[in-house]
């Protein structure tokens, strides 16, 4: 009976040493093989495929020939020195550089080095891989952290930024700066009228007009929703802003046509003025926002800050305090969204998002309350309660006969900071009897990079208890995706600013990709929110993306809806 060469180990041996040229072709990177004085003695096909060569060609060439110009002096430095002493320099780290093509331009490129000793000396094995799509990927991601998606402008986070700089500007030379906010009358109609693709045109249109009225030293940002900010820069006196904002609001106010039909979208607006209304970024933004709230009041106007304005904060105060009565009293509840795996249909997880049935007001709005509970710490003992209720009911679940599902749970900022947050988790779940690992904790990315030394140690606490922890609104907060290596994380969830448009803009589609791709690497779930319709759904199946949530499936439901959609089962693809 013949030897079987794939079980003896001499007779695979000799196969591969037989067939070595066959598999290096093979592996989907490009290969070369550099010796001791920088001379190329072997490039696969992919190799010279990438950097632009014909068969054979490079064989013999300096591997100089391959490196940008300016940088070939250093190289050649560095591999006399590796050449020196091979075995004592550290080798097989990734480096991300440039490469040269045969055309002379440049490609982005990912190369792990490695020594290979043999009887007539020592060889560099380089692997080198394109990474055009990451860079691409990476430079989209860095443009959303700073740019709002729907309109093009600088987002809240940029606004701030450039805030601190001008408010440092003009304490230097002592001048004023001018924050104004402006935010559409009665906008909510434009949606209900025209859906939210009418209303994002609206806000692009708004934001057009703005940019095109406004000098050049001047800052527009969107803030989120229907509002707009600006800083005037260096202004000599205060009734610049008042002429500025007074013209901003005639542009608003020029109809706009939509659909066939010719309407009319007006604004308010509030003004704060450094140094007069506030020392710091933080306070000038909060007096402008508190002018605007006023001039709301009557619509289609401006008003400057002024401490009778405060009259809000006493409302605030009211609104502090129903809170805190609402965590006492039970008047707050959670909904819950499924999420989904989109190859096969079945509910695996639930995403608990919490409510507030205030006893006058209804059902208050989460952007209404949420920011409030952070700022006042409320957020921390109302997380806690997040997790034990939700932990509870998938049990309750679970024990009518419902398959298990994980249940997923945002932290706050003022939570992820607390010291003892692994010992609270563990805490509180021991006390329901609910598993770890279908336990997962969500935090963004702009958190965690606040500070990544202290977040590493947080997560590795929470890592150690078995929890699954996911990066939420993934790609909106930072701009390099280097540190997920550190991470102890376990899921990415992808925004919904690059799910909306999967379906229809290739450059979305491929950011997507890119994220996938990178997550799948590194032994990564990817969860996408905000999918909405049967294309975006369709395309995340053909990206391999593990789970889906969004209204395409089903809006975030009562304890008592959810049992009755895991009891129905109606996603569920018929195999």
């Amino acid at each position: 009976m013949p030897t079987d060469p794939f079980t003896d180990p001499q007779l695979l041996h000799a196969l591969m040493r037989l067939h070595w040229e066959d598999l290096v072709e093979v592996i989907p990177d490009a290969l070369l093989i550099v010796e001791a004085q920088g001379r190329i003695v072997f490039s696969n096909r992919h190799c010279e495929r990438l950097f632009g060569y014909e068969p054979g060609e490079l064989n013999g060439k300096a591997v100089e020939v391959l490196i940008p110009a300016t940088l070939r002096e250093s190289h050649r430095i560095h591999r006399s020195r590796y050449a020196d002493s091979p075995f004592t320099r550290p080798m097989g780290q990734s480096l991300d550089l440039f490469g040269i093509r045969k055309d002379g331009s440049e490609l982005p490129v990912e190369i792990s080095l490695s020594p290979l000793a043999t009887g007539h000396g020592s060889l560099v094995v380089a692997v080198i891989r394109d990474v055009t799509q990451r860079r691409q990927a990476e430079k989209a991601l860095a443009a959303m952290a700073t740019t709002d998606p729907v309109t093009g402008l600088a987002n809240k986070l940029l606004f701030q930024d450039r805030l601190q700089q001008a408010i440092a500007d003009a304490q230097h030379y002592q001048r004023r700066v001018a924050v104004t906010l402006l935010d559409l009358d009665h906008f909510k109609r434009v949606n209900e009228t025209f859906g939210h693709g009418g209303g994002d045109q609206v806000l692009t249109t708004v934001a057009q007009r703005l940019k095109a009225s406004l000098p050049e030293h001047a800052t527009l940002a969107r803030l989120g929703g229907d509002e707009y900010a600006v800083i005037h820069r260096n202004l000599k006196d205060d009734h610049v802003a008042a002429i500025e904002t007074e013209r901003l609001l005639e542009v608003v106010a020029t109809a706009i046509e939509l659909d066939g039909q010719e309407f009319v979208v007006t604004a308010s607006a509030g003004i704060s003025i450094f140094p007069h209304d506030g020392m710091d970024a933080p306070t000038l933004f909060q007096h402008a926002e508190t002018a605007m709230y006023r001039a709301k009041q009557e619509r289609n106007r401006f008003q400057h800050f002024a401490p009778e304005t405060m009259s809000h904060v006493a409302e605030r105060l009211k609104l502090e305090n129903d809170l805190r009565k609402a965590i006492d009293q039970g008047d707050l509840v959670i909904h819950y969204q499924p999420q989904v795996q989109p190859d096969d249909g079945r509910i695996v997880g639930a995403e608990a998002l919490i409510r507030w049935n205030h006893p006058q007001r209804g059902l208050v709005s989460p952007a209404d309350f949420i920011p409030l509970a952070e700022e006042t710490g409320l957020i921390v003992p109302i997380t806690e309660w997040v997790i034990r209720t939700a932990c509870q009911q998938a049990l309750c679940w679970r024990e009518s006969g419902l398959p298990p599902i994980r249940m997923a749970i945002n932290l706050s900022a003022r939570h992820f900071k607390s010291l003892d947050l692994s010992e609270t988790v563990r805490h509180l779940l021991s006390g329901v009897g609910f598993e770890a690992d279908l336990l997962d904790l969500e935090l963004t990315e702009s958190l965690l990079m606040e500070n990544l030394d202290v977040a590493i140690s947080l997560l590795e606490d929470l890592d150690g208890l078995g929890v699954r922890l996911s990066i939420d609104d993934f790609g909106t907060g930072y701009s390099s995706l280097s540190y997920l290596k550190r991470l102890p994380i376990h899921a990415l969830k992808i925004d919904r600013s690059f799910i909306r448009d999967l379906s229809t803009d290739r450059s979305s589609g491929a950011i997507v990709r890119a994220i996938v791709d990178l997550a799948h690497h590194m032994d990564l779930k990817v969860v996408a929110e905000g999918v909405e319709d049967e294309g975006q759904l369709d395309q995340l199946r053909l990206l391999r993306c593990d789970e889906v949530q969004g209204y395409h499936y089903s809006r975030p439901l009562p304890a008592s809806a959810f049992e009755d959609l895991l009891a129905r089962d109606p996603f569920r693809i018929a195999v």
